[in-house]
């Protein structure tokens, strides 16, 4: 096993609420883009606010009351607004996306979202913070993350993640020798800590940006990415640390980090996990770099990427997934045609052409409509 690499580390999701409300020509606009989505089965794309920001409007609420769920792409924020026009009331919800931490860091994405709700139209009150998380992501070779290796307050919780399968019957953690993707101390609403496998879940998201901010080639397995992650979910930080606001967080959140990495912790490899003293047992090699790089509270991390690099890159894997796709419907029809190899290299494309022409002369207001919506969605990457 290889020494851990740091290779970036930095706040991973922000959710706040928001006292105030959305004014009453964004609740209807709304509410007439809701009822839109849900006729369509898909998200409706509107320009919203004063400064007409263009964003989604979902077909669904959110639990607590939230009647609408504006986003604003991979690298925006999600907005959910409660239908009522009462200032003094928690009517908001953001939570700015990992992939916009990552672009901009936490002052800014804080900037960026509440610049956008006053764009919105919203009156605007103070915030109560629900839930951050601080991420520490490492290069690794020949690393497989052990649960019996953890050490936490006996009350903790302790699940994982096995080839996609949930597992949280504790009897099961005591194992060697097989690879678990994930696995998670403690939960919400209050503290937890989880170790990943990150470069698993960045290819199977499709979020391939992550290699350019790691410096990796995605196609070389030999390098793990083990992320570690602490998440503070809104009992943690309000009841233990006293954490409300953006200046508390600002003031006082690597302590919240450091301590969660004290009092959860990961034992180096061959001790006797059962019987050892864990005020003296040795920690794992890749959580004494955690806890050195959390001491240092670099909370403006930079991912060394430049303003548009994930944008292009989201934009790309969006021209090459819907490059593979047309080429294996196009495969279909020369299988159903039963074209020969000499017809499907000279006479597919041409087949093909005839086939989308005649589509849209079929409906030709209801192709360009649908095509309206893809570009009206392209505008959110």
């Amino acid at each position: 096993m290889s020494s851990p690499t740091l290779l970036r580390s930095g706040f991973d999701t922000l959710i706040y609420a928001k006292q105030g409300c959305m004014s009453f020509a964004g609740l209807n606009l709304l509410e007439s883009a809701k009822d839109q989505a849900q006729k369509d089965k898909a998200p409706s794309y509107i320009e919203l606010g004063p400064e007409k920001i263009p964003c989604s409007v979902l077909q669904s609420g959110k639990k607590g009351g939230y009647a609408y769920i504006v986003d604003r792409g991979k690298q925006g924020a999600i907005y959910s607004f409660k239908k009522s026009p009462h200032a003094n009331d928690w009517n908001i919800l953001v939570k700015a996306r990992a992939a916009m931490l990552l672009q901009h860091g936490y002052f800014r994405a804080k900037e960026i979202t509440l610049s956008e709700l006053k764009g919105f139209g919203c009156v605007l009150g103070q915030e109560s913070i629900n839930r951050v998380d601080y991420c520490f992501d490492f290069l690794m070779k020949d690393f497989h993350i052990r649960p019996e290796q953890f050490i936490a307050p006996p009350m903790s919780t302790k699940t994982g993640w096995i080839g996609g399968r949930h597992i949280d019957d504790k009897s099961m953690f005591a194992f060697r020798g097989r690879n678990l993707e994930t696995v998670t101390v403690g939960k919400n609403p209050n503290l937890q800590v989880q170790m990943y496998d990150k470069r698993r879940e960045a290819i199977q998201k499709k979020n391939l940006y992550w290699f350019d901010v790691w410096g990796i080639d995605p196609k070389d397995k030999s390098k793990q990415v083990i992320r570690i992650e602490v998440r503070a979910y809104k009992n943690h930080l309000k009841e233990t640390w006293g954490l409300r606001t953006f200046q508390s967080i600002e003031d006082s959140f690597g302590d919240v980090v450091s301590a969660a990495l004290e009092k959860i912790r990961y034992l180096d490899d061959d001790q006797n996990y059962d019987t050892v003293n864990v005020t003296r047992a040795t920690l794992h090699p890749i959580w004494l770099e955690t806890q050195r790089a959390a001491t240092e509270a670099l909370f403006e991390n930079s991912s060394g990427l430049v303003a548009g690099t994930i944008n292009n890159k989201l934009r790309e894997q969006y021209r090459q997934e819907n490059n593979t796709m047309l080429a294996a419907y196009a495969r279909r029809v020369a299988v159903e045609k039963g074209l020969t190899d000499m017809q499907i290299i000279n006479d597919l494309p041409f087949i093909v052409q005839k086939i989308i022409d005649m589509e849209i002369s079929k409906n030709s207001e209801d192709y360009l409509k649908k095509t309206d919506i893809a570009a009206q969605k392209l505008k959110l990457f």
